[in-house]
């Protein structure tokens, strides 16, 4: 049975020097792409539910409308809220830490 190397931890600890910390799905992007393909994939299921799917399970048009309305402005309201952030927390970084990069 072999020991494991140590080796992977000190190379987390030294991407994490040298990126600030960042945790790896900031730093590369994959939460912003898998955000972007659910918000894809949501617009391509609501345009292709028919109404009349949706009247053979017995959800109102009116309904129907509500609950997409209302998740739609949860979701804008989530990306406000994120975008409002991230602007503080690089804003407030930099001037804790002086010039930063």
């Amino acid at each position: 049975m072999t020991k494991p190397s140590a080796r992977p931890a000190v190379a987390v600890k030294e991407r994490e020097a040298k990126d600030g910390g960042q945790d790896d799905a900031c730093s590369t992007g994959r939460t912003r792409d898998r955000d972007q393909h659910r918000v894809f994939f949501g617009h391509v299921l609501g345009r292709g539910i028919s109404e009349s799917w949706t009247e053979a399970v017995g959800i109102s048009e009116t309904a129907y409308h509500v609950v997409a309305l209302t998740g739609g402005w949860l979701a804008g309201l989530a990306t406000v809220v994120g975008l409002v952030m991230l602007i503080y927390h690089r804003h407030h970084r930099a001037g804790l830490l002086g010039q930063h990069g």
